[in-house]
């Protein structure tokens, strides 16, 4: 949902992706859940609301060599 969301929710698949969302917000807080999941469903809500904006300031992969360094430098 991450990757698609923003091109599947348009006015014509709304009523669907309404109702998706009202039955995950409904398991986001449900206690039995694991957290892992309850967050990640609240992530995917999160993202709807912000307009499918993400969060992340670096949205860029970066060479596992220079995230090693970033890492290790800090």
């Amino acid at each position: 949902m991450t990757t698609i969301g923003q091109s599947i929710d348009h006015e014509k698949a709304r009523s669907h992706m309404d109702e998706y969302f009202t039955r995950m917000k409904e398991l986001s807080t449900n206690p039995a859940l694991a957290n892992r999941l309850r967050f990640m469903l609240q992530e995917v809500i999160d993202l709807r609301r912000g307009g499918w904006a993400s969060r992340k300031a670096d949205a860029v992969a970066k060479p596992a060599a220079q995230a090693r360094c970033v890492q290790m430098c800090l």
